[in-house]
């Protein structure tokens, strides 16, 4: 069994193809995906960047977006050809009907006085249009829309008609057409013949469109001429002859030194400078094409749309060129002449780096690939399938080893093959060897492995960080290991800088200097999966899953390579490198990729206005917009990006306001604002393409946005003037509340002051003068009679009266009781007077709380003395006071009631009458100024009701007086 293993050999199947066409890759435009048509007939790229085209359904324009019709309802043909641009920026064309019209302002218009067949359209610089006919050549002029005929001595006549057909003007503004055997060219207004064939008389011919010197070509029999001092002469070229025969002509373009034969059966490409020849797709009928100013290539077909090819050198083995019919690629590898690769079915193909030749061929182990590696010593390819090494050589393959590991990577040097894999890393002396712990270096699972550019070791990519290895006693040994426990993915050696560049599975690219040294380059956005690390010429390339990614070693700056830019697929999973080439493995082919393609930089994308609406009403731009805060405004653009193929963005942002720029997708178009800030400000709008670079030209607009009202400056003086009048109300309301309290503390001071006074007065009444010397001779009287008791008792209670008077003069209120004592005390000098025909009686409740109670000072006594000077010294006989206090608990109120039984008011009114010479009292006037003071603040703080006694008969019989207190 074990013999049977070491002698079995795969080898391929026959040769399934052998294939020389590569074609470039395209995007494609048709009914399918949006386009009006699948028959074209003419593309032009006007000066703004537009892509104009004409075909079965009318005249389109095309803004990568979206295809616009412009139609009339003059037109009597829908289908459209000949399209052309004038100096004035008019767009030129005409229908299948014999109809001539020309866009301007958005709006398509019949040139109505146009009666004949169109063969041709052209213009010239001096503002003519110009058109072949069956009939003649007509020019019209652009300023008075006015046909005039085209005359010339030179012209054939057939049947009385100058028959022309093709048309073309150059670049510097010459007309040429063919008529009969003649090409005629004028130039500033002067004619020149050129006589050809007199074959061609009945046979078209195509003029190239070239800038300068076009060629003609027959469209029947494919003959070549070119302009030669002053005639046509034949132009040899048996390659080009051979593709031209058989095949219809329809137009012929040169762009950049190259002309482009469209034909009904395929694309010819003829370089002028090389006289090579090619043809492409030669299935498709093909009828125009252009370049555009980003470099796309546009080609129109008569039943297939349009193909656009972003970059023509970019050339690839898939689907497109009918090369593979299951074209995912994984592996590929080079010997520097071969590009060897492998497909994800096991399939194993070689490709010619000088002629393009590939072949394929079938393994018969359907597997896919674990490891492709070429070897520069044996001269071969090793590959890994199902734990086995492969060697493919010379068209054959052959099993080496039968007991190989999952292989991820390879080395052959000197002295031996290392070989790594998911479990482990080993050293074989001979391909064949059995991988095991006896040779094994490392258990680790290991990706890549490299040569140093600075030293005779080697360096390993493995899951456990990045290994060195060095030769130790003739054998390899591990010496260091950078970043444990991180993934690295790939790794590579550039001899330029003497830098080992390796990838970590979070997308960070390192650079390991010769001193050991470790420096990040850069952070690839998590979006990119990353899966391969080349160098070549300083340059860092990774394959990943959208496209190719260039770090320029020296600036780092980073671009991306994508199907945007020509590749058949964003899927790259392999690179390797010939001097002039890229060659990349991808999900869809084999690509070929120049490097000066991939240094060159490209035109950047550009973005046009075409309507500004405020409120969806349109408005002119011509100067200052002006709109108010609350409108809405939309600016409705172009985003002129064919190589973004649609995936791009506008950007719009308010200078000076805000540095930061708000993105909507390419695909709106419509661009709504709905609130902007008020004043005069500017608004910018800018594309930005696939690859985040921006738009060549930014729009400004500039904007007045009336602000509302609570905004305007008028409406902040009239705030001011308002919050100032409301301020000033507001202070002379306060200032009127001061005053008024200002006045009532005035009044309350005025008050206090007339109510000290009118205890000084008060006090005054106390201390009566005549009172006072009455007592004190009666106090003599007892004296001199020699009474000692009696005047030294009411000489104390005299100093006590007096006393206490004193202190509560100056008091605003005492205590009840102390007003009793005082009381009392002024009723004993008192009775001292009236001799003993006089009583009293002091009667206190047991609710009233004499002690606790508090009384204006002094509010009592004066109606006590009234007693006594108005009722009791003029009464005869025994005379009675009594005083009684009780307590209201219902309305809080001391009740004092005075009872005597004196004369009355009546009959002291009269006696004082008398007596008013004599004596003058002031004690009744105090007192109801004092009331009247302590009832100023709180009402019914003292009440005074005085009741006249009258006995059965009507003869007055005393007074009774009522106080009551609100305590």
């Amino acid at each position: 069994m074990q013999t049977a293993k070491i002698i079995l050999i795969f080898i391929c199947c026959l040769c399934n193809t052998v294939v020389f066409s590569q074609y470039p890759s395209y995007f494609s435009y048709s009914i399918e995906n949006g386009a009006p048509s699948n028959e074209i007939y003419c593309i032009l790229e006007d000066k703004e960047g537009y892509i104009w085209i004409g075909c079965d359904a009318g005249v389109y324009r095309y803004n990568g977006i979206t295809f616009e019709h412009f139609n009339s309802p003059d037109l009597t043909a829908r289908s459209a050809t000949g399209l052309c641009q004038s100096p004035t920026g008019r767009i030129y064309g005409y229908n299948f009907n014999n109809q001539v019209f020309y866009i301007e302002s958005g709006q398509l218009k019949i040139l109505k006085d146009w009666n004949y067949p169109v063969n041709g359209i052209a213009n010239d610089q001096e503002g003519y249009i110009w058109i072949s006919s069956a009939v003649n050549p007509f020019k019209l002029n652009e300023r008075t829309l006015k046909w005039q005929v085209v005359k010339s001595s030179e012209h054939v006549s057939l049947g009385g008609n100058t028959f022309t057909d093709n048309i073309h003007s150059t670049e510097n503004g010459n007309v040429l057409y063919h008529n009969a055997d003649k090409i005629i060219e004028w130039s500033n207004g002067s004619e020149k013949s050129y006589s050809i064939d007199k074959k061609y008389s009945t046979v078209p011919i195509l003029i190239s469109k070239s800038s300068k010197n076009p060629l003609l070509i027959g469209i029947l029999d494919g003959s070549f001429f070119y302009k030669k001092n002053d005639s046509w002469v034949i132009f040899s070229n048996p390659e080009l002859s051979s593709l031209l025969n058989g095949r219809k002509a329809t137009s012929a373009i040169e762009i950049d030194g190259i002309i482009w034969i469209n034909t009904h059966s395929g694309l010819i490409r003829f370089d002028k400078k090389s006289r090579r020849s090619e043809l492409l797709f030669d299935q498709i009928s093909f009828s125009n094409c252009i370049k555009d100013r980003e470099g796309n290539y546009w080609f129109t077909t008569l039943h297939n749309g349009i193909l656009r090819i972003p970059a023509f050198a970019i050339r690839g083995w898939n689907a497109q060129s009918n090369a593979f019919e299951n074209d995912q690629f994984s592996h590929i590898a080079s010997d520097g002449q071969t590009i060897f690769f492998a497909g994800t079915t096991g399939m194993i193909g070689t490709l010619n780096s000088q002629t393009n030749q590939l072949n394929t061929f079938e393994h018969e182990l359907k597997s896919d690939f674990g490891m492709f590696y070429y070897d520069s010593i044996d001269k071969c390819v090793y590959f890994n399938k199902m734990n086995q090494i492969f060697r493919y050589k010379n068209g054959e393959t052959q099993c080496v080893n039968f007991n190989a590991r999952p292989i991820k990577a390879m080395m052959h040097t000197n002295d031996g093959y290392f070989i790594l894999s998911s479990q482990g890393m080993y050293f074989a002396t001979q391909i064949n060897e059995v991988l095991d712990s006896r040779n094994q270096l490392s258990p680790e699972w290991f990706r890549e492995i490299i040569k140093s550019p600075f030293s005779n070791n080697l360096f390993a990519a493995s899951n456990k960080g990045l290994y060195e290895l060095q030769k130790s006693n003739g054998k390899w040994v591990k010496t260091n290991q950078i970043f444990q426990e991180k993934q690295i993915i790939s790794l590579a050696s550039c001899p330029i800088n003497k830098k080992i560049y390796f990838l970590s599975f979070e997308g960070i690219i390192y650079a390991l200097s010769k001193n050991g040294n470790v420096e990040l380059i850069m952070q690839i956005d998590t979006q990119i999966r990353a899966t391969q690390l080349k160098v070549h010429n300083g340059q860092l390339y990774l394959a990943s899953n959208k496209g190719i990614l260039i770090v320029n070693g020296k600036t780092r700056n980073l671009s991306l390579i994508n199907k945007n830019n020509g590749l058949s697929s964003n899927n790259i999973r392999g690179l390797v490198f010939s001097t002039n080439f890229c060659w990349a493995a991808t999900g869809k082919g084999i690509q070929k990729i120049p490097l000066d393609i991939l240094r060159t930089s490209k035109i950047r994308s550009r973005v046009l206005f075409r309507d500004l609406r405020i409120n969806s009403k349109s408005v002119e731009i011509n100067h200052t917009i002006q709109l108010n805060y609350n409108d809405v405004l939309t600016l409705v653009a172009d985003g002129l990006s064919y190589n973004s193929n649609g995936d791009f963005l506008f950007a719009y942002r308010i200078k000076g306001y805000s540095d930061r720029w708000i993105t909507v997708p390419g695909s709106v178009g419509k661009i709504v604002i709905p609130k902007l800030p008020s004043g005069n400000i500017t608004l910018e709008l800018k594309l930005i393409d696939h690859e985040g670079k921006n738009s060549e030209n930014i729009l400004n607009f500039q904007l007045k946005v009336i602000p509302p009202i609570w905004e305007r400056w008028w409406f902040y003086v009239l705030i001011v003037l308002v919050v100032s009048g409301i301020a000033f109300m507001i202070s002379r309301q306060r200032m009127l509340v001061l005053r008024k309290k200002q006045q009532i503390q005035l009044i309350q001071l005025q008050l206090e002051n007339e109510l000290r006074l009118t205890q000084q007065n008060a006090l005054k009444a106390q201390m009566n003068p005549h009172f006072l010397f009455n007592v004190l001779n009666s106090i003599k009287g007892y004296i001199y009679e020699n009474d000692k008791k009696n005047a030294a008792r009411y000489l104390s209670d005299f100093s006590n009266l007096v006393r206490k008077v004193l202190d509560m003069s100056s008091l605003p209120s005492v205590s009840l009781e102390r007003e009793i004592e005082t009381l009392d005390l002024y009723i004993k000098l008192e009775a001292m007077l009236l001799q003993n025909e006089f009583s009293h009686h002091i009667l206190i409740d047991e609710n009233v709380d004499v002690s606790g109670i508090q009384i204006p000072s002094l509010v009592i006594q004066p109606y006590v003395e009234n007693c006594f000077k108005h009722g009791l010294r003029h009464k005869t006989g025994s005379k009675e006071l009594n005083l009684h206090f009780s307590y209201d608990d219902d309305n809080e109120m001391l009740i004092v009631e005075i009872d005597d039984n004196g004369i009355g008011r009546v009959a002291s009114t009269e006696i004082n009458k008398e007596n008013r010479a004599e004596h003058q009292s002031f004690a009744t006037g105090a007192l109801e100024k004092r009331l009247e003071l302590l009832n100023h603040a709180k009402i019914g703080v003292v009440g005074v009701e005085i009741v006249d006694k009258f006995d059965g008969n009507g003869n007055a019989s005393g007074t009774k007086v009522y106080i009551r207190i609100h305590v």
